[in-house]
């Protein structure tokens, strides 16, 4: 890409005094357009800057010196040159637009910095600009609308469990900074935790990931980054208003001040439990579909100190609680209820250390601990149930060898405590001691190969090896990838040791002689890029051995896990993405999934084989103005499977064939953008008034057309000149 740099004194010198020196200018589109906002680091120091609503930026620095100079902004390729700085300095630059987002900096697929281009891996990154637009709420949401072949659907009491191209909760990793997630229910996190407010950009990359991230990466990784601060303060006050007496209320503030930075973000969140009419039967008889509604509270923190130039230190921590309400009817029903509550504690310290331009050193320590409670009301007391704590520690060390070839190794520790009312309230433990290595070398211009192996070794089920290797060639216009990844999933502490009697009626027992469940994972891609044009198609192939199930033994009325033999599931995903004139963009996405889980002839897979998202856009932006509007679909195709009937004998199942209709739902949202500061948001969603016949576990909850509004303010850009 070529970069338009105007230097007033771009020369050698010989240092003879340390007097102050400041670099100043303007930066600007390809259009001329001045660009506000923009980054402006400087990578051997601690000083930064942005640039005004003119696009002009003035920074001091301490000394002449040769200085690496950084200038960003989101929407536009990365601007960096070395430069000379003798005396006061003025220059212009012009950063071009990054019109498809393929200079985005990526980290899950490879854990080192890496654009988004050039990851052998295929990834989806969701930006916080993405966020905004779809005036996102919750992650789960997000998700659901951005990816197809990802539907979140209801299971026992209501409780949200994920189906990603055929896989669930226990198979798909849930990051935070590259950090694991304490606690599950029905084998999945509780999704709630996750703060849109606090959020930088969503990585996905589907398929195994063992090699980097252990177990449960079997399915895919979705790793959540953080926010950080990159102005001298900023405040933001926002608030949400949906059906249902929906309520999101969110506060963040920050600062950066010479070695350190901080941001503190808290929210507030809440919805009426609600009940949805399903269509009356053949009798005329007409019943109810309910709906869970509650409350949740989070803060978090992130602290940031920079002692030196070299080193950075980064502390987390964060609280959440979350009150699930039960009531539907009349306040006498409520005095019978025990509403539940969930709460999260957890914190982490890294440290990373760049000992030189070739060789850097990251360590870290985070705990995450995830409880529930029962509440009962009219003791006004808690009695805790269910207990899980993650402790890890991580050592890696990076070494960059030349523009051609990084080696990454390093070494963890991770320790896991669960205590639930399913063991009988006793509490056990397990440990995993991990070494892993990876090479990520262009063997020639165009042709990457990074591969490399993780060992992990259990305190109970002992060591697993998993290799992996991931080959990209990019010829013009087109990067062909290809990957294989051996993964696993080891036997939880609920799959080992559980033993629970559900209300007399049956028991649930764990399998200590579990072993880890182990896959195959083969995909290709090609991508094509052009301009402002990018398709993208994938396919993919996963074989799970020894997959832990439960099963049923109706003379002992009870459930044991077992390893049985395999699943095969194999898909397709193919992505169009095309930014046109004048503002307008189109994104487009399908996904096919074949999941085959035969029983008597019939598949009991409750994956939906095609699905498809789709994402319309208008942006205008003038200098105290702008304007977006976006129009987003997802198609949920039919799905024909197997239930039980009610009169089905353990010793005899009898299966009913089910057809699920395929159905559409649209969001609108028009976002406009006042004077920097002010951000309004109306829109509608189920836009078409989608209902289902009746409302079950895999179909939406929308009560029909629900419009909503939002409102944001960045208080620190009001008192920007």
């Amino acid at each position: 890409m070529k970069k338009i740099i105007s230097l007033l004194s771009f020369f050698p010198f010989f240092l003879l005094n340390a007097a102050p020196v400041t670099l100043s200018g303007y930066v600007k589109d390809n259009e001329g357009n001045s660009l506000s906002h923009a980054s402006i680091v400087f990578e051997n120091s601690r000083l930064s800057s942005n640039t005004n609503e003119n696009g002009f930026f003035k920074i001091t620095l301490p000394k002449p010196d040769q200085y690496k100079i950084r200038i960003s902004l989101f929407g536009y390729e990365n601007f960096e040159e070395m430069v000379n700085l003798e005396k006061d300095t003025a220059i212009n630059v012009v950063l071009h637009s990054d019109i498809l987002n393929l200079n985005q900096v990526t980290v899950t697929a490879t854990r080192t910095p890496k654009l988004l281009k050039e990851v052998p891996v295929l990834t989806r990154v969701i930006t916080s600009n993405d966020i905004q637009k779809l005036s996102a709420v919750n992650v789960k949401d997000l998700l659901e609308m951005e990816l197809p072949g990802l539907e979140f659907v209801r299971q026992m009491d209501g409780q949200v469990v994920i189906n990603m191209q055929g896989m669930g909760g226990n198979y798909v990793l849930f990051l935070i900074d590259g950090e694991r997630m304490a606690g599950e229910t029905l084998n999945n996190i509780d999704y709630s935790r996750l703060n849109v407010q606090n959020i930088e950009r969503i990585e996905i990359v589907k398929g195994s990931a063992s090699t980097l991230y252990g177990s449960n990466a079997i399915g895919g990784v979705v790793n959540i980054i953080t926010k950080n601060v990159n102005n001298p303060w900023q405040v933001n006050v926002n608030g949400h208003y949906g059906a249902h007496n929906e309520q999101n209320y969110g506060l963040s503030a920050g600062f950066k001040q010479k070695k350190w930075s901080s941001l503190t973000t808290a929210t507030y969140n809440q919805i009426d439990a609600y009940s949805l009419l399903n269509t009356p039967d053949s009798t005329g008889k007409q019943t109810e579909s309910n709906v869970y509604g509650g409350r949740n509270f989070s803060v978090n923190e992130k602290l940031t100190f920079q002692p030196i130039a070299k080193l950075k230190f980064i502390a987390k921590g964060s609280f959440y609680m979350r009150d699930r309400s039960i009531y539907f009817n009349d306040k006498e029903e409520r005095m019978d209820k025990k509403p539940d509550r969930y709460q999260c504690a957890s914190g982490g310290l890294q440290a990373l250390y760049t000992i030189s331009e070739k060789h850097q050193l990251l360590a870290s320590y985070s705990f995450d601990q995830y409880s529930k409670l029962v509440n009962y009301v009219l003791l006004d007391s808690l009695a805790l149930t269910y207990r899980n704590q993650d402790h890890s520690g991580r050592l890696q060390y990076d070494y960059f060898i030349n523009k051609r070839n990084t080696l990454t190794f390093g070494t963890e520790l991770l320790n896991e405590k669960l205590m639930s009312y399913q063991f009988n309230g006793s509490e056990h433990h397990g440990n995993t001691f991990v070494i892993f290595g990876q090479h990520d070398w262009m063997i020639f211009k165009g042709f990457t190969a990074v591969y490399g192996a993780r060992l992990d070794v259990h305190s109970l089920y002992g060591a697993h090896l998993s290799p992996k290797v991931s080959l990209m060639y990019n010829l013009k216009s087109f990067a062909f990838r290809f990957s294989y990844g051996h993964g696993f999933r080891s036997p939880s502490l609920k799959e080992l040791y559980m033993d629970w009697d559900h209300q007399g009626m049956f028991r649930i027992m764990g399998n200590q002689n579990l072993v880890p469940e182990k896959s195959n994972h083969l995909s290709f891609s090609t991508e094509y890029t052009h301009k402002r044009i990018n398709v993208s198609g994938m396919v993919f192939y996963n074989n799970i051995q020894d997959k832990i199930t439960e099963v049923f033994n109706s003379k002992e009325d009870t459930a044991l896990y077992i390893n049985v033999n395999h699943a095969i599931i194999y898909g397709a995903d193919l992505n169009f993405t095309v930014k046109l004139p004048k503002g307008f963009s189109i994104r487009l996405s399908y996904a096919y999934v074949n999941d085959s889980q035969m029983e008597d002839g019939i598949n009991v897979s409750d994956t939906r084989p095609h699905s498809a998202t789709g994402r319309f856009g208008y942006d205008l932006n003038k200098k105290n103005y702008s304007l977006n509007v976006t129009l987003n679909g997802k198609l949920n195709g039919p799905l024909t499977m197997a239930t039980l009937t009610d009169d089905s004998d353990p010793d005899n199942l009898i299966f009913n064939e089910v057809n699920y209709p395929a159905y559409m739902m649209w969001r609108l949202i028009i976002n406009q953008r006042f004077c920097q500061a002010y951000n309004l948001t109306i829109g509608i969603d189920n836009l078409f008034n989608y209902k289902p016949q009746k409302y079950t576990y895999n179909t939406t909850l929308s009560s029909g057309i629900t419009p909503f509004v939002s409102v944001s303010i960045d208080v620190d850009k009001i008192f920007q000149k």
